[in-house]
């Protein structure tokens, strides 16, 4: 580490057998880059990147286009080849950040929550971008954090503050590239996920409406109990009513689920909690009529909710996704029928009256086996994205930190 503006080599020694890593001079990172450089746009209308317009994986979605005269000369300013950071709380924590390019030559400015980096003559950008991805980037960045509250802020002497291994350009560029490749795939797959997502949706929604306007309509009621929940234990954060072993979910982790079977819950009700709760089954759809209103999953295993949330249990000959499905099918109808109050909400008559498409359970099964052919492709996809973000975590903290050293690199 640096001493009285000295740098200072760090021998490191470990738990690794199949090497010792070599010596290494430590400089802070700003040794390495310009800390919030200030190019100045020129021009009637400047390009913009928002917080939003970045990922929490370190990718730029978008840039927009604003009036020169909209953004004031105190916003941070950029262009291509500089390295945005999230400074503020929880954008930081969450990962978002973004490497600029496709500005052609053109000065951006961006939000005020935003450091800049801009790396020196000598050093490769990329390899900056790729180490304020890594974890432990995020981490020591976190714990040099100011202010209070959600205006926690990262301060710009904490690239100062930072120390990190000094690596030749060859070597910062071999490592860029690696984890660059790593990137790529992990957006192929990511892109091959949103491809199934709209495929599914388009094959189920064409089969649902082939049944809507073919079959005949009975009432949801028909074909399913439909009951609301329960818990009336005040006040309800009581916490002699929780730790158990009796799922417990809310509106929030319906609207997680997006659909999905829910097999676990954040809490718990024992058998106290259970007395004032009313247990569902599994199959069970879960109708959310509080807040979010009309979002759906489906319960994997025995669960307890609140009166905010309605159980949809299915009728011999009815199957539980079929139901969800058309259920979802009509969210956007039964948000437009909650009162505009300060929490929006419906009740049982509006959802017992629902039309359901009145097929036999081997229609219904088919329409099952569709849905489920895209759901093992999904599965597969994204456990092979996890897979290449855990490898990219952590080639990128050995690589980065000079742990592991490609061959014949000084």
């Amino acid at each position: 580490m640096r001493n009285g503006g000295r740098r200072q080599r760090s021998g490191w020694r470990g738990s690794w057998r199949s090497w010792v890593m070599r010596e290494l001079d430590w400089v802070p990172l700003s040794d390495l880059v310009q800390v919030n450089p200030r190019p100045r746009p020129s021009g009637d209308t400047v390009p913009y990147v928002g917080m939003e317009d970045v990922s929490n994986d370190g990718q730029l979605l978008r840039v927009t286009e604003r009036a020169a005269t909209s953004v004031s000369a105190g916003q941070p300013s950029f262009e291509d080849d500089d390295i945005l950071f999230a400074k503020i709380t929880p954008c930081m924590e969450n990962g978002k950040g973004a490497y600029v390019a496709g500005l052609n030559g053109r000065v951006a400015y961006g939000s005020t929550e935003f450091h800049v980096l801009r790396a020196h003559p000598g050093v490769h950008a990329k390899f900056i971008h790729h180490w304020t991805m890594t974890r432990e980037f995020r981490r020591k960045a976190e714990s040099m954090m100011t202010g209070t509250g959600g205006q926690r802020r990262v301060p710009a002497d904490f690239f100062t503050r930072l120390q990190v291994p000094l690596l030749s350009f060859d070597h910062q560029r071999r490592i860029a590239r690696a984890l660059d490749t790593i990137t790529e795939s992990e957006q192929a797959i990511s892109a091959s996920i949103r491809k199934l997502h709209l495929s599914r949706h388009a094959s189920i929604e064409s089969m649902l409406s082939e049944m809507y306007s073919t079959a005949p309509l009975i009432s949801l009621s028909e074909v399913a109990e439909v009951e609301r929940g329960k818990f009336s234990a005040r006040p309800r954060n009581d916490p002699s009513y929780f730790g158990g072993e009796y799922c417990f979910i809310q509106t929030g982790d319906i609207t997680q689920a997006n659909g999905n079977v829910i097999t676990d819950a954040s809490q718990h009700l024992n058998s106290r909690g259970l007395k004032v709760s009313r247990e569902f089954p599994p199959g069970t759809v879960a109708v959310t009529i509080a807040a979010n209103i009309g979002e759906t999953a489906i319960l994997g295993k025995s669960m307890c909710f609140p009166d905010s949330v309605v159980g949809v249990s299915p009728h011999e000959g009815f199957e539980s996704r079929f139901l969800e499905r058309c259920i979802n099918r009509f969210q956007p109808l039964l948000e437009a029928q909650a009162p505009q109050s300060a929490q929006k909400n419906i009740n049982l008559q509006h959802l017992r009256p629902l039309p359901i498409p009145h097929v036999p359970i081997n229609k219904q099964r088919y329409f099952l086996s569709v849905w489920e052919g895209y759901e093992r492709r999904l599965l597969f996809a994204s456990r092979e994205l996890a897979k290449l973000h855990k490898l990219k975590g952590g080639l990128a903290d050995d690589l980065l930190t000079g742990k592991v050293r490609f061959s014949g690199s000084s």
